[in-house]
């Protein structure tokens, strides 16, 4: 295998359906990898599956709510049934809320803890038997720059995000003795679906906001899909545990 292939390589990418995890998948299958593609709604699933196909690809929809607690690990077991194992796992899927401090109720925080960090670690924890019993693996967490920074007034997001980096530490350390590499990429605000389509609101976020970032500007699904790619070919077999920003300079 070349440093740049990862032809033969399954990897299972959580909602990954839209935005950023679509653009991962076809990244990732860019490479050669026959792509999981996990999301809670199966025509969503199913529209990247067949994207992937289009390119030459090999894609398997898989519906799932990670939100319910058996989710990580059927999600798991339809992946090695179809594909036999599992070798990289990017944990993308999560909920975003602007919800304040004094605004905040047990159910949001009950919501946004099983999705984006319960289902993280179980899934890391399932998929890492795979990997382990295959001689190792690549796994990739997606954060937040809004972990590591103030002022955007989403406490309960930020927290799930932040703890995404100390899960990212933990299970690299765990991990490396089965040659499995783990890391997180924090991105900045991207432009999907959920960002503002008014020029002056986005400029307004960028320059003044809490998504300000040195480059005023903010980033392509892509932009972000290539570094996780990148870290999950041979060639970045020595980077774990690291947490890597993709924000413009929003953390520095």
């Amino acid at each position: 295998m070349s440093v740049s292939s990862l032809e033969g390589k399954v990897a299972l990418v959580t909602g990954a359906g839209s935005g950023i995890g679509k653009a991962i998948c076809l990244a990732l299958a860019e490479f050669g990898c026959p792509v999981a593609v996990v999301d809670r709604a199966p025509d969503r699933a199913a529209a990247v599956v067949a994207e992937i196909g289009r390119a030459g690809g090999h894609g398997l929809a898989v519906t799932a709510d990670l939100a319910e607690r058996e989710a990580p690990a059927a999600a798991v077991d339809t992946v090695v049934a179809h594909f036999g194992g599992i070798d990289i796992l990017v944990n993308n899927v999560g909920l975003f809320s602007r919800t304040g401090l004094f605004d905040v109720t047990d159910q949001l925080w009950d919501e946004l803890v099983a999705v984006n960090l319960r289902s993280a670690l179980f899934l890391t924890k399932f998929a890492a038997e795979s990997m382990r019993a295959r001689g190792g693996g690549r796994i990739v967490n997606i954060s937040s720059a809004s972990g590591y920074t103030a002022g955007g007034g989403s406490p309960v997001y930020a927290c799930t995000k932040a703890a995404i980096g100390g899960l990212t530490r933990n299970t690299a350390a765990e991990l490396a003795r089965y040659g499995i590499s783990v890391n997180a990429v924090a991105p900045g605000l991207t432009m999907t679906d959920s960002v503002p389509d008014d020029p002056r609101v986005l400029d307004d976020l960028l320059t003044h906001g809490a998504e300000r970032n040195l480059f005023h500007r903010a980033a392509e699904p892509g932009e972000v899909a290539s570094l996780v790619a990148h870290l999950c070919r041979p060639a970045s077999r020595h980077i774990t545990g690291q947490v890597i920003h993709v924000s413009g300079g929003a953390v520095v």
